[in-house]
């Protein structure tokens, strides 16, 4: 599930395995008893068709981020929303079966346009997204259903104005760690390299990857980009949820009359590893009897 405020490299081998085959057997994607259902997984999903799409997932299923099916129908109905023309597009994906199970991993693309048109710019937001994770499948009868799933990796943009070229021409960078461990500090950046010309006023922010009914608006904080770079300290939580680290930016050109000229909004998500609790093992000592006890 793509997270935006408001799934190593894969390759197109297929590995087939189960209980009586020790090794695993290669198999062409399209003899694979998944396609299909994957196939059709995202043919709903770009067809906005909500019901449709739920009907892949399982009663019981709950994602990676503590997020359960009800939830999950919630959250994808405010994406298509927010992008009313939202697509998403597989690039990569990979398969690994054993009896009733299968995984698969997967490289994704998010990419559309803003519901609302921005009066600075007279123009929609486009959104492009990148997601890499992991699909836990079990197979009900003859039907596959989706039990649980993973993002490894999430990077989102909203560009309005000039600012995807400054993007694409790599004028813009932001930095934050994929993974932290809980409680640990870690920091987020934005660096500008584009022309003297230009100056640029931003904030960042975090919020927990959790479902929420009503998102609350964040009071962002702008500062002006000193020698061209922004950052900010964050704890990680020790909640046991993950993270989405959020940076926006507004771009103006002259130094004499300065215009708007570009707002980015970027975020990428920051996974947060919990220490499993350190196991205590109670000893018990029982005393040697002793002589008197056979003597009473």
């Amino acid at each position: 599930m793509l997270f935006v405020s408001l799934s190593g490299a894969f390759f197109p081998t297929v590995f087939l395995a189960n209980s009586s085959t020790i090794a695993a057997k290669e198999v062409s994607d399209s003899d694979h008893p998944v396609k299909h259902f994957l196939d059709d997984f995202y043919s709903a999903w770009n067809a906005h068709d909500i019901e449709k799409l739920m009907s892949f997932y399982s009663k019981s299923f709950i994602s990676a981020d503590g997020i359960i099916k009800d939830d999950y129908k919630k959250l994808t109905e405010r994406l298509w929303t927010n992008y009313p023309n939202i697509q998403l597009v597989n690039r990569k994906r990979a398969f690994r079966n054993q009896d009733m199970y299968s995984t698969v991993t997967t490289v994704d693309y998010y990419i559309g346009e803003t519901k609302d048109v921005n009066p600075d710019f007279n123009e929609r937001g486009k959104i492009n997204a990148l997601s890499q994770g992991s699909m836990y499948l079990k197979r009900y009868g003859k039907d596959w259903k989706i039990e649980s799933d993973r993002i490894n990796f999430e990077l989102t943009t909203v560009t309005f104005g000039r600012a995807k070229k400054m993007l694409d021409e790599n004028y813009i960078y932001f930095s934050a760690p994929e993974q932290v461990d809980a409680g640990q500090d870690y920091s987020a950046a934005l660096y500008f390299a584009g022309g003297d010309d230009y100056s640029v006023s931003a904030s960042i922010d975090k919020e927990l990857v959790q479902y929420v009914d009503e998102p609350e608006a964040i009071d962002e904080d702008y500062q002006d980009l000193t020698a061209k770079k922004l950052e900010r300290l964050f704890k990680a939580n020790d909640n046991k949820y993950n993270e989405l680290v959020s940076a926006t930016a507004l771009f103006y050109k002259g130094l004499v009359d300065p215009q708007l000229d570009g707002i980015l909004f970027i975020s990428k998500r920051v996974n947060v590893l919990v220490k499993p609790e350190a196991l205590v093992v109670k000893k018990i000592v029982k005393e040697p009897f002793s002589s008197a006890e056979f003597n009473e």
